[in-house]
């Protein structure tokens, strides 16, 4: 079963304050790789990771972005998690 996270994103790994945009990344259910989404719905990059390492409120990085896991979205409902920004 496909799972879906609302996420912020941003490519300035380097810089000290970041600029972090809204995205969404869906996450297969089977097997380790989830695809990083803008909210326009294009895709931006992919990650390996298992669904159950996914936590909200962590911070994940891929080859070319820091992914911020914010919520969960399943159908209609929506958990939300207590994330911060942590420059």
């Amino acid at each position: 079963m496909e799972k879906q996270f609302v996420v912020l994103y941003t490519h300035q790994k380097q810089k000290k304050a970041k600029t972090w945009h809204d995205g969404c990344l869906k996450h297969s259910g089977s097997g380790t790789k989830a695809v990083l989404y803008d909210e326009k719905g294009c895709r931006l990059d992919s990650i390996h990771i298992k669904v159950d390492d996914i936590k909200l409120g962590e911070q994940l990085e891929s080859d070319r972005y820091y992914i911020l896991v914010e919520e969960v979205k399943t159908g209609e409902n929506v958990q939300q998690g207590k994330a911060t920004l942590l420059s």
